[in-house]
């Protein structure tokens, strides 16, 4: 009888060892539930029970952060992934200094999301939980009612401002809403390790991309709080799982971040593809628009590739990204029992 379980995979492909499987997990957004911490806490326990995942990845609203800083939503009023937004706090440059630490930090919002780890942390002893934490810049754009990702608007903005008008415009009142953010979420990271996080799942979300920001801004406005970011997290005594989500949206500086596993969507263009040669432990595999879509022929066959390109090496098998939730699919199963094979 094996000694390995569902913790001692986890923690050991994060220090670069080769369980006897990988560990294997999903996850998705609640929508009917992620503004009320029990019901999301519960939804997320009976969805890990339900398929017998090896860890937990605590999917919070994707607005929770920005709510902090003191935009609002109509959580009645969702376009896709996307609650409207009655109010946004950058819509000129001069907002920019509106972004205040000493506002967000303990705002309910972020009180929410340590409530939801808690719950899940009780109800799930022996699990690992990673809780989520985004980037500065992808909040800065979030508060500037830009989008983080191509092709993904926050519906309501009536921000007059681009990105390259904030840096072009006013690059130290940038920086400066960048620091205050990056203050909130070093606090926030401790509150989490406090209230028992087994790791970080730090996303950078489609910032990377040149439609939306390209190297040269990446490197100088993301770069440096991401840095802050990940040193809070293993100062804090956790591993950093980073994420980088959409086409084009990785760029070589984050091959250099101090994280111990990478997720990308290997399945867009202008990515690395599976098996990417890496110092980094991999986070990867399936393609979450086949999980949506109920394909089990093409999950199976996604999840075996990677766990015989991977073979010997340290590795988490999961889809690309968020992904369809619920009890009944199919292909969340078939990814499920592929490393049982």
């Amino acid at each position: 009888m094996s000694d390995w379980n569902s913790r001692s995979r986890f923690e050991a492909v994060l220090k670069g060892e080769v369980p006897d499987r990988p560990p294997v997990a999903a996850w998705g957004h609640f929508f009917d539930v992620e503004t009320n911490p029990a019901l999301l806490a519960d939804a997320t326990v009976r969805f890990t029970l339900g398929y017998d995942w090896d860890w937990v990845k605590i999917n919070p609203r994707n607005t929770y952060y920005l709510e902090a800083f003191g935009s609002a939503f109509d959580y009645d009023d969702y376009h896709g992934s996307q609650p409207y937004q009655t109010r946004g706090v950058i819509n000129t440059v001069d907002d920019l200094r509106l972004v205040d630490h000493e506002h967000a930090i303990g705002a309910k919002a972020i009180l929410d999301q340590i409530e939801v780890l808690q719950r899940v942390r009780t109800s799930l002893p022996e699990l690992p939980v990673a809780q989520t934490v985004f980037s500065p810049l992808t909040i800065l754009l979030g508060l500037a009612g830009l989008p983080r990702s191509v092709g993904k608007t926050i519906p309501g903005s009536t921000t007059q401002v681009s990105l390259k008008d904030l840096i072009s415009e006013n690059p130290e009142g940038t920086h400066h809403a960048l620091n205050e953010i990056t203050l909130v979420l070093e606090d926030y990271i401790a509150r989490i390790a406090k209230a028992g996080a087994d790791a970080v799942y730090y996303a950078l979300t489609g910032t990377a991309n040149p439609v939306i920001s390209g190297d040269a801004v990446f490197t100088e406005f993301s770069t440096p709080y991401d840095k802050r970011i990940i040193a809070a997290i293993s100062d804090n005594g956790l591993p950093t799982l980073l994420h980088t989500c959409g086409p084009h949206a990785f760029p070589d500086v984050i091959s250099s971040y101090p994280v111990n596993a990478i997720s990308w969507d290997h399945f867009d263009s202008g990515n690395p593809g599976i098996g990417t040669p890496s110092t980094i432990p991999t986070l990867a595999g399936v393609n979450r628009a086949d999980i949506t879509n109920r394909d089990v022929d093409a999950v199976t066959n996604q999840a075996r590739r990677a766990l015989k390109v991977y073979r010997g090496k340290p590795f988490l098998l999961a889809p690309t990204c968020s992904t369809l939730t619920g009890l009944r699919n199919p292909a969340l199963s078939a990814l499920r029992y592929a490393v049982e094979e």
